[in-house]
């Protein structure tokens, strides 16, 4: 079964191999761990053309990020896809995704031959790192520790950890009940706010940097005129998404740790692999 997968490469850390079949595209990506290297090599297969994409040369980890694939595919096979940055409650980064998923969900009844197919889509990937380059989500986590983050802007985030997304997938993937379906795989929404207290709460000393002051909302703003990643997070200021993972509880058994380990494992193993210092 294939699984279509809305979220972190680093979760698919164990296999050497991601694969998306759609009619007259063939997506791959090949990771070569070999000697600790992490190179990495996508090819695109097309009739009469074999193209590969972005090198083989060697990449960091966080930056193979499964939405580079996927919105490739979605801007190849999409309808006039528009990843353009007039939309108000999303970014082009987001909509690649969905791009992607549309597609290839409106081509499998093309296909010359059945395919069975799931959908994950997760959120916010935190937990534990395996080595200092970790994606955005977890440096977060990183930048509140070592002291970075001067207050507390009014955003939050749908967690999932990467323990219990990996166990999604295997799950999704060997049920035979989930072929055709989608599924949510998150815990709660939080903000960063309570990130912020259960790092205090339970690392003592070693959260000595973390802020406490909340951040008013037109100081966000005012940052964001001059701070290009700030203001590309800005239509998330204030808003709360709760998605519901119900679906894969009842249908596939799946539930997710309490989101408070999750944050304290993400946050000692960053100190275990050096990345606070």
């Amino acid at each position: 079964m294939a699984c279509f997968h809305c979220a972190f490469a680093s979760v698919c850390r164990a296999a050497d191999l991601f694969a998306s079949a759609l009619p007259s595209i063939l997506a791959v990506i090949v990771r070569f761990t070999e000697a600790g290297t992490n190179a990495f090599m996508m090819r695109f297969i097309r009739p009469g053309t074999i193209l590969d994409r972005f090198s083989r040369s060697a990449l960091r980890p966080s930056d193979t990020h499964c939405s580079t694939l996927i919105g490739f595919i979605g801007m190849v096979r999409g309808s006039n896809p528009s990843l353009a940055s007039t939309h108000k409650d999303n970014v082009p980064y987001t909509r690649s995704k969905t791009i992607a998923e549309r597609a290839a969900w409106a081509e499998l009844p093309k296909l010359p031959r059945p395919l069975e197919w799931v959908a994950i889509n997760p959120g916010m990937v935190l937990g534990p790192v395996l080595d200092k380059d970790s994606s955005a989500s977890v440096r977060l986590v990183a930048k509140l520790l070592k002291g970075e983050i001067p207050g507390l802007p009014r955003f939050g985030y749908p967690i999932v950890d990467v323990r219990d997304l990996a166990d999604l997938e295997v799950r999704a993937m060997t049920a035979p009940q989930a072929a055709g379906q989608r599924y949510i795989g998150s815990g709660p929404f939080i903000s960063l706010s309570e990130i912020a207290n259960v790092l205090k709460e339970r690392l003592g000393d070693k959260a000595k940097k973390v802020p406490t002051r909340k951040l008013p909302d037109w100081v966000v703003r005012l940052v964001g005129l001059f701070d290009s990643e700030v203001r590309g997070q800005l239509f998330e200021l204030g808003k709360v998404r709760r998605p519901s993972s119900a679906k894969a509880e009842k249908d596939l058994g799946w539930s997710s740790r309490p989101w408070e380990d999750t944050i304290v494992d993400t946050a000692t193993s960053l100190e275990a692999v050096g990345a606070l210092s």
